[in-house]
């Protein structure tokens, strides 16, 4: 086993918890890099495969104005007390960045202790050496313009963007707490921790109930709702789509447990599931991409300049332009709206239903809305061959001209990707999300001929 992972094992077993006998788990290098975890032994569906002590979690609720004294955590750092002083400055702070602070100062604790060493006065100490030593904690948020610019496809360019910004926000917000705490967190060490947090913590409510919920879901920076936690040991468990985890606060026995609703053999490799996220998701907060993501999709944008030259080209007169007001009212009548915002996917069919429908009664003739066919799309009904043929037409046009923004194919991405030592892990990663979109892009240009074939060559009633 890992020096590391042992002396976490150590800590654990010295602060009550045997994790070699009492989890069905053993520690192990992952084949996605880092560490996971394998069964031991068989595991069935309900049992309990993570019971940490909630003392031993690092948790926003530490230096957190609300936290309740029932949960509060008789380990808190030195700086917790310091920074409950001025709630009045915690107050304007993400849950996020306050778990960002405490890391840091966990990892910097003999600056207000005088140590020698940078981690001997942490309660944690052992932990934090471990997390040091995460060379897989990687989010978009400090990628550098340029890599950013390597992603190419412009909306996920601009949410690189936002978490970069947001990111760049918390260390400023953070800084008239430095004389505070004692001393200056850098730059570079406020951006190791904010990928620690984004990449490992756990979000979880606190109630008055025995049970409290919690989720392994993505936590952004920017919510209060809940606090969010690191959990020793219980972070080492790695993502996977199929599985199904349960994850809560036991105030019975104060402690942070996860349950699996999924069986494993022994040997196999024991997952959780971080929610049902798309690549861009996985991408931008946890720091890896899935192939062939089941859950995977892509934003499809249609600005209202091209709305607008589609009603110039379908309604010439002001007799045929009162049909597209007609069909904007009825859209609106079923919550459908020219938003411009809609999602494509590998599935039958691989756009969203609200895009698939908006298409469908735009592209409706004058007859075809005065005899009532157009009702038949809210029935998940074709109109009519004709309007089918003008909708996939458009939509498979639509996905070339999204296809143009990248500089190279699908294939010469993939083959990029058998040369991994050309390039460094953050392109790596870029060009591993580049090829899930041009993945999506290209079974929905695909799925557009076959639909446009099948229509020419099975022509219904046109009204």
């Amino acid at each position: 086993m890992n020096k590391n992972l042992k002396d976490v094992v150590n800590w654990l077993l010295e602060n009550g918890v045997d994790v070699m006998t009492k989890f069905p788990l053993k520690a192990c290098e992952s084949r996605y890099g880092g560490f996971g975890f394998i069964a031991s032994r068989d595991i069935s569906e309900g049992e309990t495969i993570i019971d940490i002590p909630f003392d031993l979690l690092i948790t926003s609720s530490d230096i957190s104005p609300v936290c309740p004294s029932s949960l509060s955590s008789s380990s808190s750092s030195p700086i917790s007390s310091l920074l409950l002083k001025n709630n009045s400055i915690l107050k304007t702070l993400s849950n996020n960045v306050i778990l960002c602070i405490l890391l840091c100062c966990e990892v910097h604790s003999s600056s207000s202790s005088s140590s020698s060493s940078a981690s001997s006065s942490s309660f944690w100490a052992p932990y934090i050496e471990l997390l040091k030593k995460d060379v897989k904690a990687m989010t978009s948020a400090c990628f550098s313009d340029l890599i950013i610019s390597f992603i190419e496809f412009p909306p996920f360019i601009e949410e690189a963007k936002k978490h970069k910004d947001e990111m760049s926000k918390g260390y400023s917000s953070i800084i008239p707490l430095f004389d505070i705490i004692g001393y200056n967190i850098s730059e570079d060490e406020y951006k190791w921790a904010w990928n620690i947090v984004q990449t490992r913590s756990c979000s979880y409510s606190i109630s008055s109930s025995t049970s409290t919920s919690t989720s392994t879901t993505t936590t952004t920076s920017s919510s209060k709702k809940n606090n969010v936690a690191l959990v020793p040991w219980g972070d080492l468990l790695n993502h996977h789509v199929s599985v199904n985890t349960s994850a809560f606060l036991d105030k019975k026995t104060r402690s942070y447990k996860m349950v699996t609703h999924t069986s494993f053999l022994k040997g196999d490799e024991v997952n959780i599931a971080y929610g049902k996220h798309p690549n861009s998701v996985l991408f931008h907060y946890y720091g890896f991409v899935i192939p062939d993501n089941p859950e995977d999709s892509i934003p499809i944008e249609i600005t209202e300049d091209e709305w607008a030259l589609l009603r110039k080209d379908l309604h010439t007169s002001s007799s045929s332009d009162f049909f597209w007001e007609k069909k904007v009212e009825i859209m609106a009548q079923y919550g459908l709206y020219l938003s411009g915002k809609y999602t494509a996917y590998k599935s039958d069919p691989p756009c969203s239903w609200n895009l698939l429908t908006t298409l469908r009664l735009i592209f409706a003739t004058e007859k075809e809305i005065k005899s009532g066919a157009f009702l038949f799309v809210f029935e998940d009904r074709v109109i009519s061959s004709s309007n089918e043929i003008l909708v996939w037409t458009f939509l498979k046009k639509k996905a070339k001209m999204i296809s143009s923004c990248f500089s190279c194919s699908l294939e010469e991405d993939q083959k990029k990707i058998m040369e991994q030592t050309k390039y460094s892990e953050e392109q790596i990663l870029v060009i591993q999300l580049r090829i899930e979109v041009k993945k999506i892009l290209n079974y929905l240009i695909d799925y557009a001929t076959s639909t446009i074939s099948s229509s020419s060559l099975n022509p219904q009633t046109k009204f």
